[in-house]
């Protein structure tokens, strides 16, 4: 496992990634592989059910395609890279999630205001 995102000895990052204990890191893992599925499957019987209003997907969609940019963003700007070379990618990925993360949550918010606002719609 581990970094293999370099081709050097002594990769240059532009920020150091966070140290876990391996323990932790397999627990993590095999959460996040069994809960998604788990959760998704909940999901879909309470909407089919109409425990769930449509409109609640909306605000999940948002608030995973955020998740998943926060996860990818970590990933890229931990990336060891050789010494000579600068990893541009990191820096304009930045620059993106920095307005798309925040305006995916905002969207989340409103359309949970909205939802939660009109009973008949809440679900």
């Amino acid at each position: 496992m581990g970094d293999q995102s370099t081709t050097t000895d002594h990769p240059h990052y532009m920020y150091a990634p966070l140290r876990v204990n391996p323990v932790v890191e397999l627990l993590a893992g095999i959460a996040a592989t069994v809960a998604p599925p788990i959760a998704v499957l909940l999901l879909v019987r309470a909407s089919v059910t109409g425990r769930l209003a449509r409109g609640w997907w909306m605000v999940i969609a948002a608030i995973t395609t955020a998740t998943t940019l926060v996860g990818y963003t970590y990933r890229v700007v931990t990336a060891g890279v050789d010494p000579e070379g600068v990893d541009i990618t990191a820096g304009i990925l930045l620059l993106y999630c920095y307005v798309l993360i925040p305006a995916l949550l905002l969207t989340a918010v409103v359309a949970a205001v909205r939802l939660l606002r009109s009973p008949r719609r809440s679900g």
